[in-house]
């Protein structure tokens, strides 16, 4: 004989099931979070490999925000000699974001034409005072004495302490090739698009962003201070 559930037994089940949902996705969606961020991280020690390579190929130069006035050929943007060199694309988009919020970090190689690359990161080139100053003095801010000419490793007094690429905000507008004023670090204003001065770290693991350093190192940040976006001391 077949016995069918009364109201207050399906209300019970109902309730039960509702709660182990509550319990199973925020469990989920955490693991999800960590996953991305793990693969954020790893994106992010590719890009201090293929820096390393290039610093050991160049004399101890670290690789450029602007490749404008260099044998590379007209790339501009950093992020398009990452894909100029064939590393794939995707080590420079962080999975936290959609495809549709990465930037276009336009630039043109010689040899191919127009190379169009979406990206999530983004370079520390805060400079010290104007750019194309005259004469370039060694106290650089960022790793940049202007956006051509790129710091030598060994001029930087703290590179275990110095943020080098960072996660960037999503939707970025236009292809910055780096953070230039603190004030679009996540030291400075803290506001959020479209009010003030945007802020262009992106915070998108659980408020926290990861970085590479100047040694190499990948690290997941909460807050920074402004001496970390500083090459000299």
């Amino acid at each position: 004989m077949c016995k069918h559930f009364t109201l207050i037994e399906l209300m019970t089940s109902l309730t039960v099931i509702s709660i182990i949902t509550s319990l199973i996705l925020p469990s989920i969606s955490q693991t999800r979070q960590q996953a991305y961020q793990s693969s954020c991280k790893n994106n992010l020690k590719n890009i201090a490999i293929v820096n390393s390579i290039y610093t050991d190929d160049h004399k101890g130069l670290v690789i450029p925000a602007d490749f404008g006035n260099s044998n590379e050929g007209r790339l501009h943007h950093w992020a398009n000699f990452i894909t100029h060199i064939g590393m794939d694309e995707k080590i420079l988009q962080c999975s936290s974001l959609d495809k549709d919020e990465y930037f276009d970090p336009s630039g043109h190689d010689p040899q191919t034409g127009n190379i169009y690359t979406k990206a999530s990161y983004i370079m520390n080139i805060i400079p010290s005072d104007a750019w194309n100053s005259s004469p370039i003095t060694i106290e650089g801010m960022g790793w940049c004495y202007d956006p051509e000419t790129p710091i030598n490793i060994n001029d930087v007094s703290r590179p275990s302490n110095t943020i080098y690429i960072t996660d960037v905000i999503a939707e970025l507008s236009n292809s910055h090739i780096g953070i230039n004023a603190f004030s679009k670090s996540d030291w400075g204003e803290l506001l959020l698009p479209p009010l003030g001065n945007v802020r262009r770290v992106g915070i998108q693991h659980d408020g926290n962003y990861n970085a590479i350093f100047g040694d190499g190192s990948v690290r997941t940040i909460e807050r920074s201070s402004p001496e970390q976006w500083n090459t000299q001391q």
